[in-house]
């Protein structure tokens, strides 16, 4: 379950973006908030990853007071909320694989993110995730070399790599049909 409680947010320019956001979302829950440009819905999903500051209020998911964690308690709880970033938010010069994989990072060790080890679960789960999407035949495409349908798609797979209990969109995609699986006549 996903609760903000009177959730506000001024910047410094002093732009009052939000003010006393308060509701409940029930696990298992889809909702979408629908608004003009500048009505404050990316800053809204960003305050409750805590992306964005907020100015005052609370995020509460499950039983874990998001709006009060710092540092290795705060990195651990981003753990389990997954962002679709409106500007993809990919490294460009990583392969689709790595983009993907990005997801675990929260989960691996320094050194194995480092490296780039990662296990072969996750490595087995990040191929299903782009035959999922479609890109199957672009895992080691560099995230710079596909087009913007794509790499939304990519940015879709690293969230479910996450396998979060949270899923943030901004600005979802139109939905995309798959490819099927190209099959060899021999």
């Amino acid at each position: 379950m996903l609760e903000l409680k009177h959730l506000s947010k001024t910047y410094r320019t002093g732009d009052q973006a939000l003010t006393d956001i308060g509701f409940t979302v029930p696990a298992g829950q889809v909702v979408g908030l629908i608004g003009p440009s500048g009505a404050g819905k990316s800053t809204l999903i960003r305050c409750i990853n805590r992306l964005v500051e907020p100015s005052r209020g609370s995020v509460v998911l499950g039983d874990t007071e998001l709006t009060t964690l710092r540092g290795r308690a705060l990195r651990k709880a981003r753990r389990r909320i997954g962002m679709i970033f409106q500007e993809y938010a990919l490294v460009e010069r990583l392969t689709v694989m790595e983009n993907v994989l990005s997801g675990r990072l929260g989960y691996v060790a320094g050194w194995r993110s480092f490296l780039r080890r990662f296990n072969r679960e996750d490595i087995a789960l990040a191929f299903s995730l782009l035959e999922k999407v479609g890109l199957a035949e672009h895992y080691n495409k560099r995230a710079d070399a596909l087009s913007g349908g794509q790499r939304q798609r990519v940015g879709i797979a690293r969230a479910l790599e996450q396998n979060p209990e949270l899923l943030l969109v901004d600005e979802p995609p139109p939905p995309w049909t798959p490819k099927p699986p190209v099959r060899s006549c021999a």
